[in-house]
């Protein structure tokens, strides 16, 4: 039997020191954990040990940050060891019953019972679901032998809520352009503040339908959402960017046609399908104009958007006409096999592609650095009618927001760039007006005479 040949010296160096580094970086995420430290072996592997003073160090084998650390680690806290591995893959078992008044029956009985759920479509019922539902499975932090879904809701806290949020935190590397070093920051703030938007409602219910079970609070409202890592959100792309966009796909493309709707109506996603002859109505001035509610908050606190078409949207839609590609009710809609073929609309989910889809096309030929989203042209679309003058009530009427501060946040940093423009257009032409005075005080100045 042949030896196993010894491995290169510098290679082994070289991976230990990597494996240093990268224990190094653990070291930092766990120092909120107490008398956890990791440490790396000299086979390059980082290993992790809970190390209490006076007592024997337990190793935690599960990989950090994990909902099974958390319970290994407690665990060893305990002084009972636990290594939790992961289950193997099996058939499903069925949802067992859920007992009264535990954190899955609560869930239940909002899903069956609430009225502001049972209003909501499919999609948005789906999607509340999987997220409450993702919640039964989570391991107590308390007991590790109890889900969440099996938790009592007497004992279902503000910690509870807490935990649940942070369980969906993440950690990811990201190069700091200024320092020229990579920093570790947390991301999936979102998600995490969606559980607790989610959970925050069921809470609402039981307070109002079942006060005794919960003691009548709703424990999710003391607890904050996280900040967001972005908190301007989507990107804003430039007026060169959306001037290359509009030079590479011509008028009459669906890809222009998609661009154009965003920009010049400044809908959101789920509203650009909807866009077409079906809501074109006239205004007082016998102006056309597209008149609808809303997707967003239809159900609670529906919004209509009144949109003018602006010549150059009203451009757009004769060129995609001409070319074809313009439905007889809407906008938007799939290519016809026969001109007789009812129109098919988009999803929203469609639009989005077919726009990154574009953007990378526009990124290959021209290299711009940073993608934007349909949302992203909304944004632009607001600071295009901030440009051309118009109040904040003015805007809010097309864009369908509440209030002018969503304005001034959908416009703050762009405008920000072209009011540092407009500052220095403005300086060069006051100096171009005085320049004679300006010239006069330089030469007094260098002449050295004395001020009286």
């Amino acid at each position: 039997m042949m030896a196993r040949p010894k491995l290169d010296p510098e290679i082994k160096k070289a991976r230990h020191q990597k494996a240093k580094r990268e224990a190094e970086k653990l070291n930092k995420k766990l120092g909120s954990h107490a008398y956890t430290n990791a440490y790396a072996t000299e086979w390059s592997k980082v290993v992790v040990y809970y190390e209490p003073p006076g007592q024997r160090k337990v190793r935690i084998r599960a990989p950090f940050p994990s909902v099974e650390f958390d319970a290994e680690l407690l665990a060893a806290k305990q002084g009972r060891p636990l290594q939790v591995r992961p289950a193997k893959a099996c058939s499903p078992e069925p949802r067992k019953a859920a007992a009264p008044d535990t954190w899955r029956w609560g869930c239940q009985d909002y899903f069956a019972n609430d009225p502001t759920y049972r209003e909501m479509s499919k999609r948005d019922k789906r999607n509340r679901k999987n997220v409450l539902e993702s919640t039964w499975d989570e391991p107590h932090a308390r007991y590790p032998h109890l889900r969440y879904g099996d938790c009592p809701l007497a004992d279902f806290n503000g910690e509870s809520v807490l935990i649940l949020m942070k369980r969906k935190l993440k950690w990811k590397t990201v190069f700091d352009e200024i320092t020229g070093e990579e920093r570790e920051v947390q991301t999936n703030f979102s998600a995490a503040n969606t559980r607790h938007k989610f959970i925050s409602a069921v809470l609402s219910y039981l307070v109002q339908n079942h006060t005794r079970v919960v003691g009548g609070r709703n424990w999710a409202r003391d607890i904050k959402p996280f900040k967001p890592e972005n908190e301007e959100g989507h990107r804003t792309p430039s007026l060169e960017e959306i001037a290359s966009f509009q030079e590479q796909f011509k008028l009459g493309s669906k890809e222009r046609l998609l661009f154009d709707l965003a920009y010049y109506t400044t809908q959101r996603r789920a509203d650009l399908p909807r866009l077409g002859r079906l809501v074109l109505e006239k205004d007082r001035n016998g102006n056309d104009r597209l008149s609808f509610v809303q997707h967003k908050l239809r159900n609670k606190k529906p919004v209509r958007a009144y949109v003018p078409l602006f010549p150059e949207l009203r451009q757009s839609l004769e060129a995609a006409k001409e070319a074809g590609i313009l439905g007889e009710t809407l906008y938007l809609v799939h290519d016809k096999i026969s001109p007789t073929q009812p129109d098919r609309p988009y999803a929203e989910g469609s639009l989005g592609n077919m726009m990154q889809d574009a953007i990378k096309k526009l990124t290959a030929k021209t290299g711009i650095k940073k993608s934007f989203s349909l949302h992203g042209l909304r944004k632009a679309g607001v600071c295009r009618l901030i440009m051309m003058g118009l109040s904040a009530h003015q805007i809010m009427a097309i864009t369908g927001h509440r209030t002018p501060w969503e304005i001034d946040r959908y416009g703050r940093d762009y405008m920000r760039s072209v009011a540092s423009e407009q500052g220095y257009q403005r300086y060069l032409t006051w100096r171009a007006q005085n320049e004679a005075v300006i010239e006069a005080d330089i030469e007094f100045a260098e002449s050295g005479a004395e001020v009286a």
